[in-house]
């Protein structure tokens, strides 16, 4: 196997570790963001999300999250370290 395909195939591993297909992301990142609150106690109040292409790119996108909240701060602790170790599978 020559250098390039190992470069290929490197990041392959790489894009199928840290993103999350398109078809899918919302719903996952619903899923997640739901049980993160729930398992926190914490009031879910609402989300929107929003997609913009990556310039450069035909496949990469940025999802961004806006996500309101209402707990106490502990609570609101405990969502964010979930969120945090989240994996997104």
């Amino acid at each position: 196997m020559d250098k390039t395909d190992q470069a290929r195939l490197a990041g392959d591993a790489f894009l199928s570790q840290y993103f999350l297909p398109r078809r899918h992301a919302y719903s996952r990142l619903e899923v997640e963001l739901g049980e993160a609150a729930t398992a926190a106690g914490i009031k879910d109040k609402g989300r929107s999300y929003s997609y913009e292409p990556v310039e450069g790119s035909d496949t990469l996108g940025m999802l961004t999250i806006t996500a309101h909240y209402e707990g106490t701060y502990a609570d609101l602790i405990l969502f964010l370290n979930r969120v945090d170790r989240a994996n997104g599978s």
